[in-house]
């Protein structure tokens, strides 16, 4: 009751997820952060051979918190990861990329409870995740912490965990969990500031799920497309999004 959307009202997204629900509709979650902090709701339908979003609603965010990424699951719940304080500065980033303290946490959220810290979640600067249902698997990028997380959530600890320099956003799909990397440090990024695209350094990884064990990666560096910051399987083709760039880039997947 106290979401209202219109056409004319800014957006400002942030992490989404895509997810079938059980009786065959799809729901798109999307972390938006204005006019205020929330996650907008929408399905996915097809409409004359067109797809369309048709906004169902949304979840207020508490104040506290300052979200980047949502994953879905199919009873209607949700994890989004809270990264780290409204008032965090470029300071406060330097500080944590170097000391790796906690900045943050992953929340479940239901219709019941509404929002709860999840155990084992803790670290600094929770980027992506995705959550394993199958499994009960939840994985965390910790970009400042320099690791992915596989934490189990019947027991609400850690099971395993893989270095990786600055991860960022994480799929899980075709049996494996895929993750980019920053190949750079943090204070790299002030060529930035202005710049679109920013041909930082980056990786692809391809990791094995439960155990994060490496099966390949992928180095890039001076593309055209920018940082990569999410890498998306699709048949033989790796898809690859970027946050300082204007295009969305492929390369092919080969034995």
């Amino acid at each position: 009751g106290v979401c209202q959307r219109d056409e004319g009202m800014a957006l400002s997204p942030h992490g989404i997820d895509l997810k079938r629900r059980p009786n065959g509709t799809w729901q798109l979650a999307v972390i938006n952060h204005h006019p205020r902090e929330t996650i907008e709701i929408y399905e996915l339908i097809e409409d004359k051979e067109e797809w369309k979003l048709v906004w169902r609603g949304c979840v207020t965010v508490p104040p506290a918190n300052y979200l980047n990424d949502v994953s879905l699951s199919s009873d209607g719940s949700f994890y989004v990861s809270h990264m780290y304080d409204h008032s965090f500065t470029v300071n406060d980033a330097l500080m944590a990329a170097f000391l790796k303290h906690n900045t943050g946490y992953v929340m479940r959220w239901d219709k019941d409870l509404g929002f709860s810290e999840v155990p084992g979640t803790e670290g600094s600067h929770p980027n992506g995740i995705v959550y394993d249902e199958v499994n009960g698997l939840l994985y965390v990028a910790h970009t400042f912490g320099d690791r992915i997380d596989a934490v189990d959530m019947s027991q609400g600890k850690v099971i395993s965990s893989y270095n990786i320099n600055s991860p960022d956003n994480l799929v899980l799909r075709y049996g494996a969990l895929w993750s980019t990397s920053w190949d750079h440090s943090i204070p790299d990024m002030a060529v930035c500031e202005d710049k679109s695209p920013c041909a930082l350094p980056f990786s692809v990884y391809k990791l094995k799920p439960k155990t994060l064990q490496l099966d390949k990666r992928w180095l890039f560096n001076h593309t055209i497309i920018g940082l990569g910051t999410v890498a998306f399987p699709l048949k033989d083709q790796i898809w690859i999004g970027t946050a300082r760039g204007d295009r969305l880039a492929f390369f092919e997947q080969r034995d």
